[in-house]
């Protein structure tokens, strides 16, 4: 979040999508902001091809360049990304299927940049296969006639400045080897930092199930707690339940060695959870079921929330020592509303996390995340998910999206947004950040960031 990126190189910037977008794109076009006189990159926005070619495609296509000037762009760098089963060979040529695809694609583009011309400019357009890519615009020519004596039809008649790919002065597309990406200086440090991406966009969010008899257990601890929940809320105890949840949270947390990595000293956004190790006990099921049975509570989730922002742990525990004192049915005496058992209205412990939640979204206030902390509890949280019946995993899916998209990530943000709704459809944490996924906007700090 903190490091600056100033790549300029075609192939470095190629390098470097998938590791930002968290995964290898598919039939999509890619579109890349290039911020300032020395073109840093910004925001990296990706939509399927198919979206681009429906009846929706010309808005979807304004709306992608209007957040790249949103953005601060000075010029947009974009890659459209196409599969197909057989590889290509430097000499081959496009087949029918994907030619079709590709030009469909670049139609959308040209709809696009009519509409913002004098606005924005294109830096370079790559095209990108699972084996080969290359560069439209090497195909500069003032018409096809001209360029290969090949008359255009009615599929590729692009009078642009860019060219027609279908006709190159032999009929074949001269084609690189992706492999030429491996030895960027962006993959290279990427490795050497441990990151990696995924294949396919499907798998971004997936989280491994653990094994059955570690699932039951989880399990089993789950409606264990739950009943103990529900005591809790007859008894008026619902109070102390949810500091033991907390309580249990920053436990787990220090014995995956948190509180001693932040004792031997934390230099903020740029250390990373493998460079420290645990110093306590395992997270064993029965504390995964206790854990997930609490974020079952709104309140609960929240303080979890809180306890990963600036301040967060202090900032949790005055969220959960707030007086509850009305709800939708009127005030009554107990934590819990007796008619609807909706948690009762906090005007503190709103006031608290809308605090909190600004130091993430406001672009005066926001902050980046610290990266040691959000790495350890996201590492929690995917424990959690491995060993709860994924149904009620919403809450974790949803924290996961937050986290993601603290961290700039849109792509894995989506992800888990799509997940967490999947899982339950009114999740209102999860239907909030729907909201701003759609909306292309992005958390504070990166706003700030548009010089």
């Amino acid at each position: 979040m903190t490091n600056k990126i100033r790549v300029s190189d075609p192939q470095e910037l190629l390098a470097l999508i998938p590791y930002q977008l968290g995964f290898q794109p598919e039939n999509s076009l890619v579109v890349m902001s290039l911020r300032g006189d020395r073109h840093r990159v910004g925001l990296i926005a990706r939509c399927e091809l198919d979206e681009l070619t429906s009846e929706t495609g010309q808005d979807l296509a304004h709306f992608l360049i209007e957040q790249c000037l949103k953005d601060g762009a000075r010029r947009v760098f974009l890659a459209f990304y196409f599969d197909h089963q057989e590889p290509l060979s430097a000499d081959t040529c496009l087949s029918e299927e994907q030619t079709v695809t590709i030009l469909q694609a670049f139609m959308a583009y040209r709809v696009l940049m009519k509409q913002v011309t004098g606005q924005i400019e294109p830096d370079s357009i790559w095209v990108v296969g699972p084996h080969s890519y290359f560069n439209w615009a090497a195909y500069d020519s003032p018409g096809c006639d001209e360029h290969c004596g090949r008359q255009c039809d009615e599929r590729c008649d692009l009078d642009c400045a860019f060219g027609c790919p279908l006709h190159t002065p032999d009929g074949a597309i001269k084609l690189r080897s992706v492999s030429e990406f491996e030895t960027t200086q962006v993959s290279a440090n990427m490795v050497l930092n441990g990151l990696t991406y995924r294949k396919r966009r499907e798998d971004l969010g997936m989280v491994a199930r653990a094994p059955k008899a570690e699932r039951d257990k989880a399990g089993a601890s789950y409606r264990r707690h739950q009943r103990r929940l529900q005591q809790a809320r007859e008894q008026g105890g619902i109070a102390t339940w949810e500091r033991q949840t907390l309580d249990l949270w920053q436990e787990i947390l220090n014995d995956l060695g948190y509180q001693d990595h932040m004792a031997s000293g934390c230099d903020g956004g740029l250390c990373r959870r493998e460079t420290w190790s645990a110093t306590g006990p395992s997270i064993t099921p029965a504390r995964i079921g206790r854990i997930a049975s609490g974020m079952s509570s709104r309140r609960v989730r929240d303080a979890i929330l809180l306890s990963m922002t600036p301040d967060g742990m202090t900032t949790a525990r005055q969220f959960l020592a707030s007086e509850l004192d009305t709800c939708c049915c009127g005030p009554n005496n107990t934590a819990i509303c007796t008619s609807c058992e909706h948690p009762k209205a906090d005007s503190h412990g709103e006031s608290l996390v809308n605090d909190a939640l600004s130091k993430i979204v406001s672009p005066a206030r926001g902050v980046p995340p610290t990266t040691c902390l959000t790495e350890i509890a996201q590492e929690v949280l995917e424990t959690v998910i491995a060993h709860t019946t994924q149904t009620l995993t919403a809450p974790q899916h949803a924290l996961l999206c937050l986290l993601a998209w603290w961290k700039g990530n849109g792509a894995v943000a989506r992800r888990h947004n799509e997940l967490a709704l999947k899982f339950d459809e009114d999740y209102r944490l999860a239907n909030l950040f729907a909201t701003v996924l759609d909306a292309g906007l992005a958390p504070g700090w990166a706003r700030r960031q548009k010089t």
